[in-house]
């Protein structure tokens, strides 16, 4: 049992699947959010036509977010343009996803007209446990550079947060499918 547990839960690797993981997440971010700042006023300004998601978030907390002015919806693209560019460099990566993710979430709230879907919301859940990853940035980043860490490829870490995020989306998928096929989402005659 002992064997086991150790396979599973503090078997050390290196990070390097992390590394290629935040690339991707912050691609899948980018490919999101972005497109929906060019129409900014139709999506997000005060006169867009929006749609709010009950179920994802609560009552307070949309009624905070709806009644951002829109020079602070503007303020929010700037900070979400940068925080993202800096996740996607490895620059300041943990405190960049951190902001990211905030981002994300705020614009969500705004309008899920535009992003709104079962894989957003669990793309949004996957970026929390990346806000909670440490060492994010020890390859193919800014911070590695910054830090002059030529060795940070050899360092071991818990591959346990690696398989964490791998059985989240490899259910996330499953499950993505399953509910395709079901009357709510048949793909046939639905979204």
């Amino acid at each position: 049992m002992s064997k086991f547990w150790h396979k599973l839960f503090l078997r050390e690797r290196p990070s390097i699947g992390l590394a290629f993981f935040r690339l991707a997440a912050a691609l899948t971010v980018g490919f999101h959010v972005l497109p929906t700042f060019f129409p900014l006023k139709e999506n997000y300004l005060s006169g867009a036509f929006k749609v709010l998601n009950p179920f994802f978030f609560t009552p307070e907390a949309l009624q905070w977010v709806q009644g951002s002015p829109d020079a602070f919806v503007i303020l929010m693209v700037a900070v979400f343009c940068a925080a993202w560019f800096c996740f996607l460099i490895g620059l300041w990566t943990q405190a960049s996803c951190i902001v990211m993710t905030l981002g994300c979430y705020y614009f969500y709230a705004l309008n899920s007209f535009v992003i709104g879907t079962l894989s957003w919301d669990i793309l949004l859940v996957t970026l929390v446990l990346l806000c909670l990853t440490p060492y994010l940035g020890d390859y193919f980043s800014v911070d590695c550079l910054l830090r002059g860490d030529t060795a940070a490829y050899q360092r071991q870490r818990p591959y346990f947060i690696q398989r964490l995020l791998q059985i989240q989306i490899a259910l996330t998928y499953f499950y993505t499918g399953l509910y395709k096929v079901t009357a709510q989402g048949n793909w046939l005659s639905g979204n």
